[in-house]
């Protein structure tokens, strides 16, 4: 019997939920370019916090799974964190309605692009009464290609939602020749700061 990604994201987290720093304002640095055929990595900060190694548990392709600090797993699709596990609040899934416009980033340069993400939620502990599904998000995606870094694709994604979650921003540095993830600032759940991310 295949077990679903998010259930075993949630079978790696342990018990208890740890405290999130106050949200900062994070200013992306100027990143490393992975090399073509490099084993995958990824470096993740919560908030303020400095930037830490992942360790990489499952890769199938777009979809990863990874440990990371004290009890935390995150899923990655592509540049998106889709599933979280071991933080206080849980992002147990992440859908986008249609197609993503991130696996084609040179597309938004010709105009915005709007989707819709259906989310799950729930508490670290897992209690049913803390458990949310289907709530959705709306997002207006418009990208710049910066004339000092060549090769680059910037994404800016402005979200709101009308079932608690309220308004966040997404950031998304893509490579522009295969839409890698150079660095991403992302919503993983209400109260939390963004995750940031590096190869």
């Amino acid at each position: 019997m295949a077990i679903r990604p998010s259930a075993l994201l949630l079978a790696l987290a342990l018990p208890g939920g740890c405290a999130a720093p106050p949200a900062a304002d994070i200013r992306p640095p100027a990143v490393a370019v992975p090399r073509p055929g490099a084993a995958p990595s990824l470096q993740v900060a919560l908030g303020a916090d400095p930037l830490r190694p992942a360790t990489l548990l499952q890769d199938q392709g777009r979809r990863r799974l990874w440990r990371w600090g004290e009890g935390v797993a995150l899923q990655t699709e592509g540049p998106r964190v889709v599933a979280t596990a071991g933080l206080g609040e849980v992002l147990v899934g992440t859908r986008v309605v249609g197609a993503d416009p991130l696996a084609m980033p040179e597309t938004l340069l010709a105009g915005e692009a709007e989707t819709l993400r259906l989310v799950d939620l729930a508490t670290a502990a897992r209690d049913p009464a803390g458990m949310r599904f289907g709530l959705s998000i709306a997002c207006r995606l418009r990208a710049t290609a910066p004339e000092d870094r060549p090769g680059v694709i910037e994404v800016t994604e402005a979200c709101r939602s009308a079932e608690g979650i309220g308004a966040h921003t997404n950031r998304f540095v893509l490579r522009r020749a295969d839409a890698a993830a150079l660095r991403t600032e992302q919503w993983i759940g209400p109260g939390l700061p963004l995750l940031a991310t590096e190869p």
